[in-house]
Formats: C-alpha cells, sequence, structure tokens
C-alpha cells in the first residue's frame, strides 16, 4: 500500500511492485465461501498478471499487467467464461485525471496540493 500510496502522491505508478503491496482483507474470507471468484483471480494470474486480488467486499476482481500483450491475452481467456465480463482499463496519471475532469479537476486541485 506504501508503494501504491507514494506513486499517487507523484502523480506516477512504479514500473513494478510486488503482488505483497496489494491486500484486500475480505479476500481469504470471500475466496472461501465463492470459488468462482478465486477462479477469476488464478485465470488472471495464469494469464499473465503480475497480481490479481478481489476489489472492494467481492464486486469483482482485477488484475495488474505489466505488458499489454499479457493483458490483452488475459482478456481473450476471460471472455471465453460463461457469466464472467471483462472491463479493460488502464491506470493514468494525477494530472491526467484532473484534466479529464475538466472545472471539477481543479476545484480537486485546489484541495490536494500541499
Amino acid at each position: 500500500a506504501k508503494t501504491i500510496l507514494s506513486s499517487s502522491q507523484r502523480s506516477s505508478f512504479p514500473d513494478s511492485f510486488s503482488s505483497a503491496a496489494l491486500l484486500n482483507d475480505f479476500e481469504a474470507v470471500v475466496l472461501q465461501l465463492e470459488p468462482e471468484i478465486e477462479r477469476a483471480r488464478v485465470a488472471l494470474m495464469k494469464a499473465g498478471a503480475s497480481a490479481a486480488l478481489l476489489a472492494g467486499s467481492g464486486a469483482a476482481v482485477f488484475g495488474v499487467f505489466d505488458k499489454k500483450d499479457a493483458q490483452e491475452r488475459a482478456i481473450q481467456n476471460i471472455e471465453l467464461e460463461t457469466g464472467w465480463r471483462v472491463f479493460p482499463c488502464s491506470t493514468v496519471g494525477r494530472n491526467h485525471y484532473r484534466s479529464a475532469m475538466g472545472a471539477a479537476g481543479e476545484i480537486l486541485t485546489r484541495f490536494t496540493r500541499p
């Protein structure tokens, strides 16, 4: 978490990070109750994710990919699963996010600058 927090404060994301930097306290319980969620997490890892984790309290599982081709391969594999939905996305820096937010981003900037 410290790696991700310090990266967000720098408006960048590390080139790589240990999956140990990602933690969700719900994961141990939810994965026992819902084996399909664990299957999705494992599928992401097998497809080349450097990390895969339960999002929030279990509405989704996400994977972090270092390479675009690994992400595309995971998308193809996971789209074959019945009942699974795929939403490809990527991280953006703080400046890009604020710019995309327009006027709301300008207001946000006033509250987050040191």
